[in-house]
């Protein structure tokens, strides 16, 4: 081959390796692929992450009976003719839970109950830490603290514990309260009452939570039949003990010995592996 060839193979080599110069101000350009990793976008954008607190919206419970007609209505109760009422001081005693307590606001309500009932005093007995239930107790003359004990069974029921929505009125008989009293027989027309006579209340001697449930007018009722029984209970005498339980069932404290002898093989497994020589060696070598 003579040198003007190798010259014309070199010239040949040289065009095929030649890139071609892009137009430019050309109206069929295409930009380049976001794929590519040479790709830079034109404007970027930043999103951002907002962390909000959306507040809740309360649904309020409707009931067809305000505070005003409430009040009204326990105010023109009177008791039956078979019950005998003097203008002597006593007392009832309602048991609810630290949870309601916390809702009711005793401190706030009390303003209330001396102004609309003329009663005394209301006072809210909390046990010891562990302990769940507190006991509210209404003092005063027996008709004025009916009427007040039925103010706090009407907002415990249709408003704390209202959990369903239902619509309590003042005819309804759905009204529900624990009390602690000594015992219960005559209901005055109450719907439904649970002395639990087998059983004491928290282990206090001859002392008793008493459930019933009625209307407003048979509870009203029922208040001032135990009060004219004396079946009240001076709260200061009894003693609220934590409601744990376990220090209460001996069973609970017992272990078997086939428990205990598999907890003596898994320590003594687990010992033997924690301290076994060949551990130690590959835990040392790893490190």
């Amino acid at each position: 081959m003579t040198p003007n060839d190798h010259n014309r193979q070199d010239r040949k080599r040289k065009r095929t390796h030649r890139i071609p110069r892009p137009a430019s101000n050309s109206s069929n350009s295409v930009p380049p692929s976001s794929a590519s990793s040479s790709y830079i976008p034109s404007q970027s954008q930043t999103l951002e992450l907002c962390l909000t607190n959306k507040s809740l919206k309360r649904e309020v419970v409707k009931s067809s009976v305000d505070d005003t007609k409430l009040i009204h209505f326990l105010s023109k109760l009177n008791p039956r003719e078979v019950i005998s009422v003097n203008e002597n001081q006593s007392h009832v005693t309602l048991i609810i839970s630290s949870f309601e307590t916390n809702l009711l606001q005793i401190p706030a309500i009390k303003h209330t109950l001396v102004e609309k009932f003329q009663i005394d005093d209301v006072l809210a007995t909390e046990g010891p830490p562990g302990s769940i239930d507190v006991l509210v107790t209404v003092y005063g003359k027996m008709v004025d603290v009916a009427k007040a004990v039925n103010y706090l069974i009407f907002l415990l029921n249709a408003n704390i514990n209202n959990l369903q929505k239902d619509v309590f009125t003042l005819k309804s008989s759905t009204y529900k309260a624990h009390l602690l009293l000594r015992n219960c027989e005559d209901q005055q027309n109450v719907k439904y009452i649970d002395t639990a006579q087998s059983f004491t209340y928290d282990y206090n001697r001859n002392i008793h939570d008493v459930f019933v449930q009625g209307d407003l007018t048979s509870l009203f009722n029922f208040v001032l039949h135990c009060l004219e029984k004396k079946w009240n209970i001076d709260p200061s005498a009894v003693q609220l003990k934590p409601m744990f339980g376990i220090h209460l069932d001996p069973a609970l404290k017992v272990k078997p010995k086939i428990n205990e002898d598999i907890k003596s093989k898994a320590q003594s497994n687990l010992l033997s592996y924690l301290y076994s020589k060949q551990v130690s060696e590959a835990i040392y070598n790893q490190t």
